[in-house]
């Protein structure tokens, strides 16, 4: 397996989708939960009611989140490769296209394919950040609320109501 370090773009992309689809659903914060990612809370996160971490996604803190994605992306091709390669530091800018939920989804199994070769990578905030970024566009396919949310043995699916 390779690893490559991202370009900016994908990330500009990646914070753009999570502020926007976060934003049609109430919100854009994703939670880091003591014992199962980072503890003490890293430099951003506000603590919850439930004992968890919440870090919201907006303008004010696109610099750090896409900062701290780009790092993660190249702590992981530094130990892959054995290089100590660093880049400037992140600074989020308006996407170049607009991109659909698919597109997002598959970029976002991009960069974790990219970003996942270190021993942190199970227990890291870039991690939470993608599997919260994924959740919101997968709710904001078109259709996703139309079905039921549980199936039994009278539910019936949406093609057979037409």
């Amino acid at each position: 397996m390779s690893a490559n370090i991202v370009h900016s773009e994908h990330i500009h992309v990646m914070l753009h989708a999570f502020m926007h689809t976060g934003m049609s659903y109430g919100t854009s914060t994703y939670y880091i939960d003591e014992g199962t990612v980072i503890w003490p809370l890293p430099d951003g996160f506000e603590p919850d009611v439930r004992g968890a971490g919440r870090r919201r996604v907006d303008r004010q803190t696109a610099d750090a989140v896409g900062w701290m994605l780009q790092d993660t992306n190249v702590e992981s091709v530094n130990f892959r490769y054995g290089e100590g390669r660093d880049l400037p530091r992140y600074t989020y800018r308006q996407p170049r296209q607009q991109w659909s939920m698919v597109e997002i989804l598959n970029a976002i199994s991009g960069y974790e394919y990219q970003t996942c070769e270190h021993p942190g990578w199970r227990t890291s905030e870039a991690r939470v950040f993608c599997e919260a970024l994924r959740q919101q566009c997968i709710r904001a396919l078109p259709g996703y609320d139309d079905g039921p949310w549980l199936i039994g043995p009278d539910s019936r699916p949406i093609a057979a109501h037409t």
